[in-house]
């Protein structure tokens, strides 16, 4: 999982677009949440942006014994 965490990183118009049909406002949730600290860095987290390589989970159907 993760979050848009700095300016930029989602595209401008997309967030207007938001913004418009939910009738909310970017810029007054920025502001209310100014006070709110950064975290700190966790040992391991986002290490995909460093390496390069993720951790991919896949998906499969599998039969299961039915019981009564």
């Amino acid at each position: 999982m993760m979050a848009f965490i700095q300016d930029g990183q989602l595209n401008e118009e997309l967030l207007r677009q938001r913004d418009q049909y939910y009738k909310i406002s970017f810029e007054e949730k920025k502001r209310l949440r100014a006070d709110i600290e950064d975290p700190k860095d966790t040992k391991g987290a986002n290490a995909w942006s460093k390496s390069g390589k993720a951790v991919q989970l896949t998906t499969n159907e599998a039969k299961m014994k039915l019981t009564k």
